[in-house]
């Protein structure tokens, strides 16, 4: 599904570009608002945002907190290089759960969630969102270990994981 410039209506362009500016501030909202964590909820840092489907880069997003808006690029960029469509399978409905900050993070607490988006049979973008979760289980206070003795007592890590699977 190829899309020229030429073909491209302005009229159709901006209604499409507010729709999915919409979809990410709504879906950055109801992360923030239901999540457990004081920082998500009181401070906003959380990143709702729609990659496209072969660079993943942010085509809409809603920022709380401009930092995260790599993390989950390069999570995404690590299942492609890691073959995941082959190895692991990418369907519809999938969801990716990842907190290895060797992966995609700052660190431990910044837990992203993607999946797939579907027209078909072909994968047209990813919906993702990022929120800094303190509560990870750490050996020390709010989820962040200053010094710990090996990354995995930092806190319960999730390496590039799927959450959910589809059909």
């Amino acid at each position: 599904m190829t899309m020229t410039k030429a073909a491209l209506d302005p009229v159709k362009y901006e209604l499409l570009y507010q729709k999915m500016d919409a979809a990410c501030n709504e879906a950055m909202d109801v992360v923030k608002y239901l999540s457990g964590s004081a920082i998500a909820r009181e401070a906003g840092e959380v990143v709702s945002a729609f990659y496209l489907p072969t660079t993943f880069e942010a085509a809409s997003l809603a920022c709380g907190i401009l930092m995260h808006l790599m993390t989950t690029t390069r999570a995404l960029l690590y299942m492609q290089k890691e073959d995941y469509a082959r190895d692991v399978g990418i369907h519809p409905d999938d969801q990716f759960i990842c907190n290895d900050a060797y992966v995609g993070g700052m660190h431990v607490p910044d837990v992203v969630v993607t999946g797939p988006v579907f027209v078909g049979d072909e994968i047209v973008g990813w919906v993702g969102s990022v929120s800094h979760t303190s509560e990870t289980v750490a050996l020390s206070p709010v989820g962040c270990a200053p010094a710990p003795p090996k990354p995995a007592t930092t806190a319960l890590l999730s390496p590039r994981s799927s959450l959910l699977k589809g059909e």
